[in-house]
């Protein structure tokens, strides 16, 4: 698709890895299907009569474990760390950046009024968020789907 084609194609090789080989990359539909796949399960989540007890954690838990903490584990990963997991090609500081952007993602949300902390959320979240880091750092598969899923289990 010329001229277009070649910067677009440009484009994406800064991001492509060895698991987007072949002539369609699934890694976009991967993160597009994990960021939105707890609201898929999530029984009514618009439910405005509260009936299927809403709560916001579980619905936003694939944008917090994909979009915030997978993303900013790989942009602290590949900007400052340096001490790598044992037979991994994921880093320590990754991790670290990856739980704490989660768990400052939640501080902003009860801070602006969006959501309020109780003190059983609080353990919950953090085993979540931990767990969802440290599989993160551990896998070598497309963990897009896999994240969202241990988060929303964990929150629910």
């Amino acid at each position: 698709m010329p001229p277009l084609g070649v910067m677009l194609e440009d484009g994406f090789a800064v991001f492509c890895d060895e698991k987007d080989v072949g002539n369609v990359a699934l890694t976009p539909m991967y993160l597009l299907v994990g960021c939105s796949l707890p609201l898929w399960i999530h029984p009514a989540p618009c439910d405005v009569t509260d009936s299927a007890m809403l709560h916001l954690l579980p619905l936003i838990s694939g944008l917090l474990s994909v979009g915030i903490g997978d993303s900013m584990a790989s942009c602290v990963g590949t900007m400052i760390g340096r001490h790598r997991w044992s037979g991994s090609n994921k880093t320590i500081e990754g991790t670290v950046g990856c739980i704490l952007s989660q768990m400052l993602m939640v501080y902003l949300l009860s801070l602006s009024g969006y959501y309020y902390l109780q003190p059983y959320d609080i353990m919950k979240l953090l085993v979540g968020i931990v767990m969802v880091a440290l599989v993160e750092a551990n896998t070598t598969q497309v963990d897009n789907l896999v994240l969202p899923l241990l988060m929303y289990s964990v929150l629910l």
